[in-house]
């Protein structure tokens, strides 16, 4: 099973799905991302040489280094062969902040039940689908969209709905 500390408290990260369009969601992770404490960040993303100042990398095979965290945005149809293949590099863990396909009840069970399989078979710990990602405030890392940025402190906040999520952290950080 992938390390929980190492996904947590990630040396290195692999962004697939990296892009810097100005008001994407894609482009407040990367912000967020860059401003986290000492990270080794790889922007990965077949489609665009370069996401702000740094490099994209094709794909996650073609990072040499080993990943604690891939954080994952691809569309509905790539994303589970994009997180296999984190799995298969060997990262500890991975945030999905795609959604994924969004058909029948039937088919999006069978989709998260190919997401445990992957799971299962590589070891790899997974967040999500539909996660709004992680912000860790007494560390300074932030693997999320999301503009908040709360206080440290020693209260942990995890919730399984996005939305519920959402809210908590607006109304903890309007009460500073």
């Amino acid at each position: 099973m992938g390390e929980l500390k190492k996904m947590l408290n990630p040396e290195t990260i692999a962004f697939i799905g990296a892009d810097d369009s100005e008001g994407s969601f894609e482009r407040a992770i990367l912000d967020n991302l860059l401003s986290s404490n000492k990270k080794q960040l790889f922007a990965v993303n077949n489609s665009r040489n370069r996401a702000l100042h740094l490099d994209c990398i094709p794909s996650v095979n073609d990072i040499d280094s080993h990943i604690d965290l891939a954080v994952i945005v691809a569309p509905d149809e790539f994303l589970l062969e994009r997180i296999e293949e984190c799995a298969k590099k060997g990262a500890e863990g991975a945030i999905i902040i795609s959604t994924g396909p969004r058909t029948s009840p039937e088919n999006r069970k069978i989709f998260e039940a190919n997401i445990w399989e992957i799971r299962k078979k590589y070891g790899m710990r997974i967040i999500g689908p539909d996660s709004n990602g992680i912000i860790l405030p007494n560390n300074g890392f932030r693997a999320t969209f999301l503009k908040m940025d709360p206080v440290p402190g020693s209260t942990a906040f995890i919730s399984q709905s996005g939305t519920i999520g959402n809210a908590m952290l607006h109304r903890g950080v309007a009460q500073k």
